[in-house]
């Protein structure tokens, strides 16, 4: 256990896991602000979803191309381009006056989005041996996940307090962090031996055997971009912002001792045995969110929302990685980000539409029956979800 451990926590990954820290707190910090400053600046309801779903998008469309390239070309070069764009957009976003700029801003995020999650996930799964990548991929996962739920709380206290304008400064701020860090790192893991030719065929930018598993990224997605995008608006046009604001912190500290509890579980269970538990606290999750009337319901639905999509998204990325070959990391992980992205891209424009058609009635319950896909996903394929076991074996 204390050899495992020196494997994993080396310098190397201390530097690796702060880089992986700044750049999903950068990215998400803003998820849940753009609603609100495409309104400011005159948008509407389907402008406003564009807007909200165009980065998610342009990354799915990008997405099938970055794990072939990932898997073949220098990762701390792609990482450092990748971040140079992000930067290129907060600063636009920054100076904007108007939704074209705005949408062009969230165009160019897309494009780095899509490679920078690429590169750092298949990283992390070719830095260390077999024997422990799993455990280095739950903690790098754990800290994605992490950054994730303190992303949004992040972005909506420094615009509460300070307006749009810091928050687009303190996220150029955070890339300028990743640049920097990122030219200090030693390296972003092995490069295969031997790098096949480039081809975009199917089975070239889709891991096929596992494809099954994205279903999982999808809901994942999806349901984490309402949450992100949507919950603000939402207590808004109820009147009920209370406990808003703190909603994030609530979810990340729940989402963290959740880690801590199921690590050891991670590596003996498989996806599908979480899945039973996980979507129905999902579910639950997002029916008091729509009913609460005070703060302590609010962060009791976020508490259960935390470790049941955290977990789901984890182990979602753990089994695609571990059930392909070691030359085909970058391909599960773009599958991983392709499903993601998909959910996102569909949560950011539908949650558009409905909010501003429908309004905060009965929002949060049109999510709940797609809380409920994973559980129907893992029984139509028991043998990938249960056993780690391809759809050709």
């Amino acid at each position: 256990m204390r050899e495992d451990r020196n494997l994993i926590w080396t310098k190397k990954f201390y530097l690796f896991l702060i880089i992986t820290a700044l750049y999903f707190i950068n990215n998400y910090m803003l998820n849940p602000i753009i609603a609100g400053y495409t309104s400011f600046l005159g948008g509407n309801g389907a402008i406003i979803g564009l807007i909200s779903g165009a980065m998610s998008f342009v990354a799915l469309i990008l997405t099938p191309i970055t794990g072939p390239l990932v898997d073949r070309f220098n990762r701390k070069l792609l990482a450092v381009l990748s971040f140079s764009l992000l930067l290129a957009a907060n600063i636009l976003f920054y100076i904007t006056k108007n939704t074209e700029i705005l949408l062009a801003a969230r165009v160019i995020q897309g494009i780095g989005f899509s490679f920078a999650s690429v590169v750092m996930s298949t990283s992390v799964s070719t830095m260390f041996p077999s024997k422990v990548v799993g455990k280095a991929i739950s903690i790098y996962a754990s800290v994605q996940a992490l950054a994730q739920a303190i992303g949004p709380s992040i972005g909506l206290m420094v615009r509460n307090k300070l307006g749009y304008p810091s928050t687009f400064f303190l996220a150029m701020l955070l890339t300028i962090g990743c640049l920097v860090l990122t030219l200090l790192a030693q390296d972003f893991g092995k490069m295969p031996e031997q790098p096949k030719t480039l081809r975009f065929r199917f089975n070239e930018i889709i891991a096929v055997n596992v494809l099954p598993l994205a279903i999982t990224s999808v809901v994942s997605g999806f349901l984490l971009h309402i949450i992100q995008s949507y919950l603000d608006p939402f207590a808004e046009l109820r009147g009920q912002t209370a406990g808003v604001s703190l909603f994030f912190t609530v979810y990340a500290c729940a989402m963290l001792l959740s880690r801590v509890c199921l690590s050891n579980l991670m590596d003996r269970k498989s996806i599908g045995e979480f899945l039973i538990v996980c979507c129905p606290m999902i579910a639950v999750s997002f029916y008091l969110i729509q009913i609460q009337t005070n703060a302590l319901i609010l962060w009791l639905g976020g508490i259960l929302c935390a470790v049941g999509l955290g977990t789901m998204q984890v182990m979602s990325q753990v089994s695609l990685v571990k059930n392909v070959e070691k030359d085909k990391k970058g391909l599960a992980n773009s599958t991983y980000y392709m499903g993601m992205h998909l959910g996102h891209a569909i949560g950011g424009y539908l949650g558009g539409l409905w909010i501003t058609g429908s309004g905060a009635q009965n929002f949060f319950y049109y999510f709940i029956p797609f809380a409920l896909i994973p559980i129907a996903a893992s029984l139509l394929f028991r043998k990938l979800y249960f056993l780690g076991k391809s759809v050709t074996e």
